[in-house]
């Protein structure tokens, strides 16, 4: 993932490509933008000594929603189930498994 940066001082203007063949023109970025991503390295790195722009910290990739275990599955897959609904670890090793799985039943049961 490329790291993207945002204007943080006045008016940045950066040259920015605009056909496969490489010509180039120059576009304004307003306060609170982000930056092209094809504003050339030399050209950041300088605004970024200026202060005029800061780097955009990536946004964390959101956590896979975890499957649902069968109710015939053991109690480690029930625990990491519940954890990863928002129940504590210690909460979750601290009940039963049958315990775990009324907990997060939804009706549609297997």
């Amino acid at each position: 993932m490329t790291t993207q940066h945002r204007v943080t001082h006045g008016y940045v203007t950066v040259q920015t490509a605009v056909t496969p063949g490489g010509s180039r023109a120059y576009v304004d970025v307003r306060p609170g933008e982000l930056l092209p991503q094809d504003v050339p390295t030399v050209e950041v790195e300088a605004l970024l000594r200026q202060g005029r722009i800061a780097a955009v910290q990536p946004k964390p990739e959101p956590e896979p929603v975890a499957q649902r275990p069968a109710k015939s599955a053991a109690k480690g897959e029930w625990v990491a189930y519940a954890v990863s609904q928002g129940l504590e670890q210690g909460e979750a090793e601290a009940l039963k498994r049958d315990e775990l799985v009324a907990l997060f039943e939804d009706g549609g049961g297997e």
